[in-house]
């Protein structure tokens, strides 16, 4: 059975929600943003600029937004002011750039329009971020004279320039994220793939986010993102009871755990059969050969294995794997299902 897809729209308005927070956005910028120049800024003057200042005066496309978050921060012991531009994206968009650049150009004009800034008064520096967490790998230009046609030097200068910081969350390493992050357990419930991997997001959420007055909307917010989106997009059909806060759902969870821990694996199983052969018969495809296809089978089953039994039975498989024939690889995908070790995978019946 396939589960239903939970809606981009609903995805999108709950991280919008957490986003809204700023000690969720100092968290996202301080741990992922790669940038020496984000530790001159000054968090404590993180300020959210009105969602107005990004609404109507764009034609088609580029007024369908799933999502838009504007903050200004101001750099330490410098009168210079950051505006950033998030953007929250669940799906590859080959023209990002083109339509980031469309944004903060209608942002300045918002800006003096509405006087944030000035006549004549310079406008701030505004740097776009898209945090992107859909299933393929980001791949769009992050520079919008990429999507020009080349041209010679002499006329360079004239090329647009613009350039955004992409935040690919599922190939993020969760070995390298900070503990003491906000984001860190966003990312981890995103990717995890067993309820003892969404526990210990929990516990992060626990641990840097405690209950306290201060803490008490993000602590809603991200019971609400958890209940809502996160476990609904991993259990079939599940209904949860009304719950008050985060110790409650964690509390609910481990209840449950085991019951889901089994129904949680058999769809993730399932489904990462069915994308794995599909991914095979694509790749053969495009490379137009044998070797393609079997390559893309051969690395569909070193998922599901790492995903049922741990990382280290795809090293036990490699000499199985060496040499496999293109049937064999379709023979033994399945059979990860029903199996109780690796062996069984392999094991040919007598």
């Amino acid at each position: 059975m396939v589960k239903e897809p939970i809606p981009h729209n609903a995805h999108d308005r709950s991280q919008r929600l957490l986003f809204s927070h700023p000690r969720v956005v100092r968290d996202l910028l301080l741990g992922f943003v790669h940038e020496p120049w984000i530790r001159d800024l000054d968090f404590t003057t993180l300020e959210s600029l009105p969602s107005e200042l990004l609404s109507g005066d764009l034609p088609g496309e580029f007024e369908e937004r799933r999502s838009d978050i504007v903050w200004k921060v101001h750099w330490r012991d410098r009168e210079i002011l950051v505006v950033v531009l998030l953007e929250l994206q669940s799906s590859l968009d080959h023209d990002m750039a083109l339509r980031l650049g469309a944004y903060v150009f209608l942002l300045c004009q918002r800006l003096r329009r509405q006087g944030f800034v000035r006549p004549r008064e310079p406008f701030p520096i505004v740097f776009p971020v898209v945090f992107y967490n859909g299933e393929s790998r980001w791949s769009s230009p992050l520079e919008v004279g990429d999507l020009f046609q080349p041209v010679p030097e002499a006329i360079l200068p004239y090329r647009p320039a613009l350039r955004y910081a992409v935040i690919d969350e599922r190939r993020l390493s969760l070995e390298s994220l900070d503990e003491d992050n906000v984001v860190s357990g966003i990312v981890r419930a995103e990717q995890a793939s067993r309820s003892e991997e969404l526990d210990r997001a929990l516990q992060l959420f626990e641990a840097v986010v405690p209950e306290s007055p201060d803490n008490q909307s993000l602590r809603r917010d991200l019971l609400a993102w958890l209940s809502k989106v996160v476990l609904p997009s991993r259990i079939q059909g599940i209904e949860l009871p009304r719950l008050a806060d985060l110790y409650e759902f964690r509390t609910y969870m481990e209840n449950h755990m085991h019951s889901w821990s089994d129904q949680w694996k058999e769809e993730g199983l399932q489904e990462g059969i069915q994308r794995g052969m599909q991914q095979g018969v694509q790749q053969g495809r495009k490379e137009g050969l044998q070797q393609g296809r079997s390559e893309g089978f051969e690395a569909s089953l070193c998922e599901l294995l790492a995903a049922k039994f741990g990382p280290d039975s795809v090293e036990a498989a490699r000499p199985k794997l060496r040499g496999a024939s293109l049937e064999q690889l379709q023979r033994w995908i399945p059979r990860v299902l029903s199996a109780q070790s690796v062996d069984d995978v392999f094991r040919e019946p007598s």
